[in-house]
């Protein structure tokens, strides 16, 4: 019901696809902050946005690309993320071995982590946006046979 009620809000405000996929990514990047999970993310996400998608008549495929770029894109900046113990126990072997280089009186922590991953993170997503709007503009299929519009 949620979904059919979010496409006919999507309808009268004559959204665009593209706009539709930015927003997808972006709330997949933004529950990367909560969940590190892509199966319970998209577990959330593909209840509404499928069947969102499925009744604006564009192909559910691009539900999935959008949130696999905002997912992809955000993993290494996720707070809860479990690998976070181990990048933090290379970072200090780094630092040990002189590879890595603290501001004096400045910890090695959590911040340093997101500090040295965050740009990525922006090339990351910034690149894929602009590959997936290339692709929407010149209307080139995301898989076999797989068209903007069904």
């Amino acid at each position: 019901m949620l979904a059919f009620a979010c496409s006919n809000v999507i309808k009268e405000l004559n959204v665009s696809p593209l706009i539709l996929l930015l927003i997808v990514t972006l709330m997949t990047s933004f529950l990367n902050l909560f969940l590190t999970s892509g199966s319970t993310k998209w577990l959330v996400l593909s209840q509404i946005v499928v069947p969102t998608f499925a009744l604006l008549n564009i192909s559910p495929a691009y539900a999935q690309l959008a949130f696999r770029i905002g997912d992809s894109a955000t993993n290494i900046v996720s707070p809860v993320q479990n690998l976070i113990p181990v990048v933090l126990g290379l970072l200090a072997d780094y630092e040990a071995e002189g590879k890595l280089k603290l501001k004096e009186g400045e910890k090695l922590g959590f911040g340093t982590v997101f500090s040295l991953t965050i740009p990525y993170s922006v090339a990351i997503l910034i690149t894929l946006v602009i590959a997936m709007i290339i692709w929407y503009l010149l209307d080139l299929p995301i898989g076999p046979g797989v068209y903007l519009h069904f």
